[in-house]
């Protein structure tokens, strides 16, 4: 950020960004499978950058990053700023008799924010208020969710109108056909007849 022109005496804006902080280091190897896992346990809840760096046998670098959000019902602060109403969500995918958690995000605390569920229909809306900057929600998904359904969140402040929408799919899992197919002989040659049994 650079400033220009004759500064006024007082306060001024020095530096802008997220401030970052080292919390867990590990030194991981790949398995066969091109896998790694980890396990951790976060002190508290806010906003995590997990970021990868390594070398492949070449002697490339690799690098890969991504953010995850800790929260519980009590949080109202994650240290992160959206610049709108935003919805996160663990799960892309569920299935019936599970539950979605759903992050709520407002750049400030006290927004109300109109949030819905939709499928074919409108299936649930509630008119919320954010305490703080995050609100965590649970949906318990059922079968009017199937086959995907639409979370929504509308909020108006500045005589401006702000919104985001999340798809989440549900899967019609007791519609899906179960098959086994079965031959006669493990190996046949071309040419060769065979049966196969169909479960």
């Amino acid at each position: 950020l650079r400033l220009y022109g004759q500064r006024s005496p007082g306060w001024g804006l020095r530096s802008q960004g997220y401030e970052r902080e080292i919390v867990a280091q590990f030194d991981l190897r790949t398995g066969p499978d091109g896998r790694a896992t980890f396990d951790f346990t976060p002190a508290k809840d806010g906003a995590y950058r997990i970021a990868w760096a390594s070398r492949d046998d070449r002697e490339v670098d690799i690098t890969a990053e991504t953010r995850v959000f800790i929260a519980d019902e009590r949080t109202t602060q994650l240290g992160y700023l959206s610049g709108g109403i935003e919805i996160l969500v663990d799960r892309d995918t569920l299935e019936v008799g599970q539950e979605a958690s759903i992050l709520l995000l407002a750049p400030q605390s006290g927004r109300w924010v109109l949030f819905t569920v939709e499928g074919e229909d409108l299936t649930s809306h509630q008119v919320l208020r954010l305490d703080g900057q995050v609100k965590l929600i649970h949906v318990p998904i059922t079968e009017a969710h199937v086959p995907n359904i639409w979370l929504g969140a509308v909020s108006v402040w500045s005589g401006e109108a702000y919104q985001d929408s999340e798809q989440l799919i549900v899967p019609p899992v007791r519609q899906f056909l179960g098959m086994r197919v079965t031959p006669d002989e493990p190996e046949h040659e071309p040419g060769d007849e065979g049966r196969l049994e169909v479960l």
